[in-house]
């Protein structure tokens, strides 16, 4: 039987609606009334971010972001609510975001990887 997610070889396939992608940006990042944190995003995507925290948040938890676009020389926000956590860091689906500064970050790593 064919399940939702699977690939016509029975294997179960990543549905995302964006592309992920590996990158290295600093970043410093607030839940609510929280001071900000430093954080370091590891992937990134037009509909979200993992982003690698010693800090624990929960699945639901608001979330703003700057992220350091050191190569253009500005910052980049994003606002988002976490929808996993692991022991590296969180999961961030954006609500809103910096179309530009997103984009930048997403062109830049593709061409130097």
């Amino acid at each position: 039987m064919k399940r939702k997610g699977d690939d016509d070889s029975g294997n179960l396939t990543e549905k995302r609606e964006f592309e992920r992608n590996k990158v290295n940006v600093p970043a410093r990042y607030r839940s609510g009334s929280e001071n900000d944190h430093p954080g370091l995003v590891r992937d990134i995507s037009f509909g979200g971010m993992f982003l690698e925290s010693q800090f624990k948040h929960n699945a639901g938890e608001h979330i703003q972001a700057d992220l350091n676009i050191e190569q253009y020389g500005k910052i980049a926000w994003v606002h988002g609510h976490v929808v996993r956590t692991n022991e590296k860091g969180i999961g961030i689906k954006f609500t809103h975001y910096d179309v530009n500064g997103v984009d930048d970050i997403i062109h830049y790593h593709r061409k130097n990887i």
